[in-house]
């Protein structure tokens, strides 16, 4: 995180000119061929993307994004925690895909991780796929509660 960003972002003037520059709809077709990895997106989330930077408050998540709010160098020690079981699916295609660091909790015995031949997005792709890696988790993993 960079305080003096995070500070200088949330000042009226800067936060919100980023915020609208970040978020005109131009901007976000590129964001989301970055996260395909192909020029072929899905139009309705373009759409509703574009629809959810119009809700209150929806400069947040951004702000926090570019100032560096939203990563922990410790995140790491953050996942060894939980003591849950931990589902992760992952895509293999577009700007994030490199989730080489998670070997480090990979390893425990109650983190299942998948990766699919998808973008950042997988469930666009592989619906069927997507469901059944979670059906099978939660069978696994999540007992049913009684009445």
């Amino acid at each position: 995180m960079i305080p003096w960003l995070n500070h200088l972002l949330r000042e009226k003037g800067w936060g919100d000119f980023l915020f609208k520059q970040l978020t005109r709809p131009s901007i976000i077709r590129l964001f989301l061929k970055k996260i395909c990895g192909s020029s072929l997106i899905d139009e309705k989330l373009w759409a509703y993307s574009c629809l959810t930077t119009q809700q209150v408050n929806a400069e947040h998540a951004p702000l926090c994004f570019l100032s560096g709010i939203m990563f922990s160098k410790d995140i790491h020690t953050v996942y060894e925690k939980i003591q849950r079981p931990v589902l992760m699916i992952h895509g293999q295609k577009g700007d994030f895909k490199d989730y080489s660091n998670m070997s480090n909790t990979s390893c425990q015995a109650h983190w299942e991780i998948h990766s699919l031949p998808t973008d950042a997005l997988p469930y666009f792709e592989m619906l069927e796929q997507y469901l059944q890696i979670q059906l099978s988790f939660v069978k696994r993993n999540c007992a049913p509660t009684p009445i």
